[in-house]
């Protein structure tokens, strides 16, 4: 079983950290007390102290821990030397910078002989550091036993995957970097509004269960622009009422439930009349509109939004 946490870094972004073990609770509540400008480790539903030398030689061997798309290596690194964690691997989504650009900071500081971190990502020159690029069905082996299937789902950036799990025992859990946010999706950087739409619809026809872990805190904005999109959608008031109190307390609204998305994205549900509707009427359409047409319309609302 996975043990997943959040990294809260740069102005909205989570990166995702992976162990085999829980976080014990000492190191968890020490992470989260970080001082101003560290990064500090946030418990997801699915620890740090300095300690004197002595201390720190009575510390067990320290648990072997994986990153999702560490934009900033020194925010990732700090949790993992507080909750003494040894980087053994790096997973990317996609090329943009606040995905990529920890990398290579990493690498130099963790990275050894018997350690030389693997970094998995799709194949493209904008990412150098991928030491084994992975494509359609790969499975990444984590702790040995433990595995993301690779899905490649192009849009967001043309060379964009995310990784998906799911095993009979556990509930299953999607890390797609920028194709799906709550309630939103990922801008057209690279990929086509076609393509992005069916990346989408490969995700939606996950289990309803599946818990989506995201790279950016956009809920609350998303849903502003969905409820303008369906205003008669009352699992939205709903979502927003949640969305605020949870902000309101500094907490993170990731992960979600694909459920939810199915419910309340708009990016998920092109199909339904009352969007295709407001669609046509926003950009003054007399005909009907396809499912990918009103996607990718809907797409460039969104822009404009």
């Amino acid at each position: 079983m996975l043990h997943i946490r959040s990294i809260p870094a740069l102005s909205d972004n989570y990166f995702w950290l992976l162990t085999e073990h829980p976080l014990t609770k000492h190191s968890l509540e020490a992470g989260r007390s970080s001082e101003s400008g560290q990064a500090a480790i946030q418990e997801n539903t699915h620890h740090r102290t300095q300690q004197s030398a002595q201390q720190k030689i009575q510390q067990p061997s320290p648990q072997d821990a994986y990153i999702i798309d560490p934009g900033d290596g020194e925010a990732v690194l700090h949790v993992l030397q507080q909750c003494h964690l040894r980087l053994v691997g790096i997973l990317i989504t996609h090329r943009h910078y606040d995905h990529v650009d920890g990398i290579r900071f990493l690498i130099d500081q963790c990275a050894t002989a018997t350690n030389p971190i693997p970094v998995y990502g799709p194949k493209t020159s904008a990412i150098p550091h991928v030491t084994h690029p992975v494509y359609e069905g790969d499975v990444v082996s984590l702790f040995g036993r433990d595995g993301l299937t690779v899905m490649e789902t192009p849009g967001h950036t043309e060379e964009h995957i995310v990784y998906y799990s799911h095993t009979s025992n556990d509930v299953p859990i999607l890390f797609c970097g920028d194709t799906l946010f709550a309630s939103g999706c990922g801008r057209l950087m690279g990929g086509s509004a076609e393509q992005l739409h069916n990346s989408l619809q490969r995700l939606a026809a996950l289990p309803d269960n599946t818990q989506v872990h995201c790279a950016h805190e956009y809920t609350l904005s998303n849903l502003h622009f969905a409820q303008t999109v369906e205003p008669n959608n009352r699992n939205l008031d709903r979502r927003i009422t949640e969305t605020i109190a949870c902000r309101s307390q500094n907490k993170p609204t990731i992960p979600f439930e694909l459920r939810q998305e199915k419910q309340n994205n708009p990016f998920l549900r092109v199909a339904e009349p009352e969007i295709q509707n407001a669609v046509k009427q926003y950009w003054k359409k007399d005909t009907a509109l396809s499912n990918a047409e009103t996607f990718a319309l809907l797409r460039q609302w969104k822009d404009e939004a």
